[in-house]
């Protein structure tokens, strides 16, 4: 299901988006991935992310426990590339694209921190904080990535299953 409360205007676009397509996928075949976070080399989020980490200014919000939804870039790029050879695809098909794997944000930040042989990360802020700092840095600040929606990512469960990738795409993550 959709959501119906919004903490900016992202997520309904891509809502509106896919309700437009699928109204029309009589017309023309239409095939919709939702990908996860996407992660991997090149990708902006990911160097931030990784920055933050190695500079030693990432925080969790919250305890850093919650379920998060990652998508390694080649991931992604193998499930479009499946969607667009399977002839068994119904138009209108809808299918999430994730890694796979129930990771939580401490485990997936704290391997990144691994890899790049630093401690691991512990410093959290509670929720409402980074609510309020994301609250005035929307209105204050230009361009920045500190939102109230990345605060709602960064803090609490997400996770999707990847079944119909697997089962009709035949969709196997790394």
């Amino acid at each position: 299901p959709y959501a119906t409360k919004f903490k900016d205007n992202y997520a309904p676009s891509k809502i509106e988006a896919e309700k437009y397509l699928l109204s029309r996928k009589e017309e023309i075949e239409i095939i919709i991935l939702r990908p996860g976070w996407v992660w991997g080399p090149g990708e902006k989020s990911t160097n931030e992310l990784f920055n933050l980490i190695k500079n030693g200014k990432f925080r969790f919000i919250g305890t850093g426990n919650n379920l998060t939804y990652f998508t390694h870039i080649d991931n992604l790029t193998n499930a479009i590339e499946l969607a667009l050879s399977t002839k068994k695809i119904r138009s209108g098909e809808i299918f999430n694209i994730t890694d796979g794997r129930k990771i939580t944000m401490k485990e997936f930040t704290n391997s990144i921190a691994s890899e790049l042989d630093i401690g691991q990360v512990k410093k959290q802020i509670p929720f409402w904080v980074a609510n309020i700092i994301a609250f005035f840095s929307e209105h204050l600040t230009s361009g920045s990535t500190l939102t109230r929606q990345n605060v709602a990512i960064m803090s609490r469960d997400l996770h999707f299953s990847i079944r119909n990738a697997r089962s009709i795409l035949g969709y196997k993550p790394d």
